[in-house]
């Protein structure tokens, strides 16, 4: 299981994330219910990880606008697995989508500090 907490009334979860070199960073991530793909992160986070490019895409924002962004392979460890992503380079929080919430109960008290778990469905 995973475990957070709710700042600024967004839940936030710790997020392992290797870089080119295979050594794991932490990151905290906002669960962003209306984010399709896996995760998205900014550019200079992306630049610090040297992440592998893919593609450029065309997403469609939550206002319904579309908008360019590049994509990039990514190993993250989510649910005791290590996991090849695809992420976008966006924003300026990071955010897990529903595309890595796939498979998972999601918990959270939403009140600031409020406890968010994240676990895997046994299915």
């Amino acid at each position: 299981m995973t475990s957070g907490a709710v700042k600024s009334l967004t839940p936030i979860v710790p997020l392992a994330i290797e870089d080119s070199s295979g050594d794991v960073q932490q990151y905290q991530v906002a669960l962003d219910t209306g984010f399709s793909g896996f995760l998205s992160l900014p550019p200079a986070d992306i630049r610090r990880l040297r992440l592998a490019p893919l593609r450029d895409e065309v997403v469609e924002l939550a206002n319904g606008r579309p908008h360019r962004c590049s994509t990039y392979m990514a190993i993250v460890h989510w649910h005791n697995d290590r996991c090849e992503i695809v992420v976008y380079e966006m924003g300026v929080q990071p955010l897990l989508g529903m595309r890595l919430l796939n498979g998972s109960r999601v918990g959270i008290d939403v009140v600031e500090g409020g406890p968010v778990s994240v676990e895997p469905l046994q299915v």
